[in-house]
């Protein structure tokens, strides 16, 4: 394909290289062919320090002509499990009840997960990717389903197609 046909797809994934999952490495090779086909990407993912388990080699496989742009996640039940994690000695105990207690509080609360609370600061941060890159298409991949929340709004600013990746999750979620 010639270089005058390109366009560019912005990837928001919150499941990103250094974080450890299958969604990683998913989304890493999606932007790492599609340039094949005419399409360059740009990446939106949370910021490594959002995530318990890390593993900085993974950056290794992220191809240096893809952008990436990184956010804080403002989830708060990922911020509650980190700070639990931190507790110690005669805190354990009570660090497990407490911990469960909040996390199955958030989850009950939070539809359709607890990433919604600070959507609104995610979104700003996508808008700024989106006005400073310029892409042709927005792909969203879940889990958090709740970015799947920016839709109406990406669309009805930036006039962009937006596509879903829902993947199996979405269908086992018990509230849905």
């Amino acid at each position: 394909m010639s270089d005058t046909a390109r366009h560019k797809l912005l990837m928001l994934s919150r499941y990103f290289p250094p974080f450890q999952t299958a969604a990683s490495h998913r989304a890493v090779r999606l932007g790492r062919y599609l340039p094949e086909f005419g399409w360059d990407c740009v990446v939106g993912t949370t910021l490594e320090t959002c995530w318990p388990t890390i593993d900085l080699t993974l950056n290794d496989q992220i191809p240096p002509e893809m952008p990436v742009y990184r956010f804080p996640c403002c989830d708060p039940q990922t911020h509650l499990n980190i700070w639990f994690r931190r507790l110690r000695g005669s805190l354990a105990f009570p660090k497990k009840v407490l911990g469960k207690s909040a996390y199955y509080s958030l989850w009950n609360i939070s539809s359709p997960d607890s990433a919604i609370w600070r959507i609104g600061s995610i979104y700003h941060h996508v808008a700024e990717i989106v006005r400073k890159e310029a892409p042709d298409a927005i792909w969203i991949t879940g889990m958090p389903f709740s970015w799947f929340t920016m839709i109406h709004r990406l669309k009805r600013e930036f006039h962009l197609p937006v596509i879903l990746d829902l993947r199996d999750p979405w269908t086992q979620n018990p509230r849905m």
